[in-house]
Formats: C-alpha cells, sequence, structure tokens
C-alpha cells in the first residue's frame, strides 16, 4: 500500500505509530499481578506461603435484625480449605481438599454435593492470597482489563475481576458471580480495607461485601497467621 503524503496523513501516521508503541508498552495481567505482589510485601513473601489462617467476625447485614458470627478459614496449600462458622442455630463447616470435600451442620455431617463442591472449590480459589499468586499456576489465566484491573480465571471458567488502588497498587476490590439457588447467578463484591502488615505481608483487617450493588455483610478480622504449620489430617477431622 502506498504511503499518504501531507502534512495531515504524515500527522495520522505519527498518530498511528505512537498509538501502537503505547498499546505495546500497556501492563498485561502478570505485570499488573506483580506491581501488586510488590506492594502486599514481595513476590517471594507470596510464594513462601504454605498456610494461612484467618479468624473474622462476620455482621451479616442482609438478616433480618442483623446476626454476627465467628468464621475461621484456614488454608493449606495447595488445595485444602476448611470453614468453621459459629452460627446462632449452631456450627457449620465445610472441607475440601480440592477433589473432594464434606459439609458439616448441627443436622449432621455429608459428602459436599457436586454443587456445594464447586462453590467451595471457588470460595478458595478467590480467596484474596491465592488470587494475588495466581501468576504461579500455568492453568490459570491473568488478563488485564483496565490499566489497574485483572480478570483471573480457572480452567473451568471461573473467573474474579480485582481492581487495584491508584496510589498504593494494594488490592481495592474484587467483584465475581456467585451461585444463587433460587435465580441466576448474583455479582458479588467484596472491598477492602484498614491493612496491615503480618509477617512482611500487607492484609487487609475490614471487608465489606455486597451483593448485586447491596451491601450483604460487613467482616472484620480478630487474627491473622501465616505458616503455623497446618496439617491436612488435622483440618479434615470431622466433628
Amino acid at each position: 500500500m502506498k504511503r499518504p503524503t501531507g502534512i495531515f496523513n504524515a500527522t495520522l501516521w505519527l498518530t498511528i505509530a505512537l498509538t501502537g508503541a503505547a498499546i505495546g508498552q500497556q501492563d498485561t495481567g502478570r505485570d499488573i499481578l506483580r506491581h501488586a505482589q510488590e506492594a502486599l510485601g514481595g513476590a517471594q513473601k507470596l510464594a513462601a506461603v504454605r498456610d494461612f489462617t484467618q479468624t473474622l467476625r462476620v455482621a451479616m447485614e442482609a438478616l433480618p435484625g442483623g446476626v454476627t458470627v465467628k468464621q475461621v478459614n484456614r488454608y493449606l496449600a495447595p488445595a485444602v480449605y476448611r470453614q468453621d462458622e459459629d452460627m446462632p442455630f449452631g456450627k457449620i463447616i465445610s472441607y475440601t481438599d480440592g477433589a473432594s470435600g464434606w459439609r458439616s451442620t448441627p443436622r449432621g455431617s455429608a459428602t459436599m454435593t457436586p454443587a456445594v463442591l464447586k462453590m467451595s472449590q471457588d470460595e478458595m480459589f478467590r480467596s484474596l492470597f491465592v488470587l494475588m499468586a495466581a501468576d504461579r499456576d500455568p492453568s490459570v489465566q491473568v488478563k488485564a482489563t483496565a490499566p489497574r484491573t485483572v480478570e483471573i480465571a480457572k480452567a473451568d471458567g471461573f473467573s474474579v475481576r480485582v481492581e487495584f488502588d491508584s496510589s498504593t497498587w494494594l488490592p481495592l476490590r474484587k467483584v465475581y458471580e456467585a451461585a444463587d439457588p433460587h435465580g441466576p447467578p448474583t455479582e458479588i463484591e467484596e472491598s477492602y480495607a484498614d491493612w496491615r502488615e503480618v509477617d512482611g505481608l500487607k492484609v487487609p483487617f475490614k471487608m465489606t461485601i455486597r451483593q448485586n450493588g447491596k451491601v450483604l455483610a460487613d467482616e472484620s478480622v480478630e487474627q491473622f497467621q501465616f505458616n503455623v504449620g497446618l496439617k491436612a489430617e488435622e483440618l479434615s477431622q470431622k466433628p
């Protein structure tokens, strides 16, 4: 194709060239994630996380009168996750090793159905410190959707969009779709605040969860611990 001549056409070609260079220089999803890793304490620190225990109070605003429950989440790399919840009507425990799982309620214990197992697997995947190390898993796709936003997706299609603060590079919020037994999937947004340092890593101690834009729950971390030596056989014990 013949190259256009003249002042206007020369300006047009320069604009196209500069635009192409700018696009080529944009951060990829993994570049953005690496900026966030440094803000959180460093990629090496994140890579050294073998397990973590999160103890928090959850104020469930959506329930009539409001209900506050205690929740303990424990993760052991690469795929063991246990959640203990003290509800007003009794204790609920969910456990998965990534391939199977069980759930215990005041009515008894049962093997997770495929749908419940999928929900537990997705919950483990979207845990903040699992997401922030997603670039180490070749089966996970990390894609930039905006200058400070990435979409992190599993091979099965479940994805989480994470937006980072414009000044600190710390995670600002994450957005994902959750299954709704009474209808189509709903959009869930979790926002972060009150960042504190724990063993050299930044940890949010306040989280707000919204469902379709409406506040569903406020979470306050009471304690967060890294690498306490969790064992799979201990986490898998039933009550």
